[in-house]
């Protein structure tokens, strides 16, 4: 007998929530951290160098109002979490947080000599209905600073479930 491989037949799109520069003005909220461009010069970033102590944090809004018309939270299914950042040569530490709960501790696999991004997926249910907090934060058993640039946060949207 022969078995139909399961597929997933809902069209899906990603929904911009949140892009974060943080070069230049953002909403989010910094704690111990400086701006340079020491060595991207006219291209800033934020410096993170305290460790336990130095931590950017950013709103993720799944309400009714961060949603396109017609649709709801029941209609993502997933959230993306690109950050475009470097852990130096010194080979940073940090941690990642959702509502005050750990997604990453001590994440050591960010791009060592340069910037680079890399994308995190998460299930929606990660995430409830209305604010979400996601803090980047330097480990306490850090060794070296952190760089950061910017972090996108995009939702996977079923554009078939308009209603």
């Amino acid at each position: 007998m022969w078995h139909k491989k399961a597929t997933n037949k809902f069209k899906s799109h990603k929904l911009s929530l949140a892009d974060y520069d943080f070069g230049y003005s953002s909403m989010a909220s910094f704690e111990n951290v400086s701006t340079t461009d020491t060595y991207r010069k006219g291209n800033p970033y934020k410096l993170l160098g305290t460790p336990g102590g130095s931590s950017v944090q950013m709103k993720v809004g799944l309400g009714p109002s961060d949603i396109p018309e017609n649709y709801a939270h029941r209609d993502l299914t997933g959230i993306e979490i690109v950050i475009n950042h470097c852990r130096t040569t010194s080979n940073a530490i940090v941690d990642i947080l959702l509502n005050n709960e750990y997604l990453i501790k001590e994440y050591k696999d960010a791009p060592p000599y340069n910037f680079g991004e890399q994308t995190f997926k998460y299930p929606i249910e990660k995430f409830k209905p209305g604010q979400n907090f996601l803090t980047i934060r330097l480990s306490e058993c850090s060794p070296a600073v952190y760089w950061l640039s910017n972090v996108k946060i995009l939702a996977n949207l079923n554009v078939d479930a308009v209603h």
